[in-house]
């Protein structure tokens, strides 16, 4: 389930719009260099879809949890990744934390902000209520401090799978935070590991440093 969420204002549907000029041109580029921020994207491959995907239009850049040294040891494609992110003129943030933003030097607003799939790494955590509840403030944490990132206009893009929406409260967090959902659609996805029926156990990288689980 993708969701977008804006800051509330305006009649529905309307966005804060460029300032109009005599020239297309400008304004067509101006347009195309989105300013877009990931955040807990693990090996970073989300911020290098959206790099290889929509290329020198975007002003990317992506960032994790880990520390540069952390990111290398847990993902064996990281440093290819990170050095194509480089290449391709994306910016790479670590130790930053999507629940305070704010704290990390990170720049200028943002237009997009985008969480996809966050999780707590608490494969260890067999209460299906505490786990809710653990997931439920992360989100409203993130959503808040997103919130304090977001250009006018901007969208917060949160991707999740199956009841999550719902148990981790997401419309409530939007409301509480002056947040509007402005689109919300079931997309579809390959099975894990590519073949349907076949099912991919815990890994080592999915879990959490005990700090961040509390």
């Amino acid at each position: 389930l993708g969701l977008l969420a804006a800051l509330l204002g305006g009649a529905a549907g309307e966005r804060p719009r460029a300032p109009e000029s005599a020239d297309p041109v400008p304004r067509i580029a101006m347009a195309n260099r989105r300013r877009v921020l990931t955040v807990g994207d693990g090996d970073m491959s989300c911020s290098l879809a959206l790099a290889r995907a929509f290329g020198d239009r975007l002003h990317l850049l992506g960032s994790t949890l880990c520390s540069h040294v952390e990111l290398e040891r847990t993902y064996a494609g990281a440093a290819a990744i990170s050095a194509e992110l480089s290449e391709r003129g994306a910016r790479v943030a670590h130790g930053v934390d999507a629940t305070a933003l704010e704290a990390a030097t990170l720049g200028s607003s943002q237009d997009h902000v985008v969480f996809c799939h966050p999780h707590l790494g608490l494969s260890d955590l067999l209460s299906v209520e505490e786990h809710a509840r653990r997931h439920t403030a992360l989100i409203g944490h993130f959503l808040a401090s997103a919130k304090s990132l977001l250009a006018p206009g901007g969208l917060i893009h949160l991707t999740l799978c199956g009841n999550q929406r719902a148990s981790w409260r997401v419309d409530d967090h939007c409301r509480r935070l002056g947040l509007e959902i402005v689109d919300g659609r079931h997309v579809a996805a390959p099975p894990l590991g590519g073949r349907a029926g076949v099912p991919v156990p815990p890994q080592p990288e999915w879990r959490a440093r005990k700090r961040f689980r509390d």
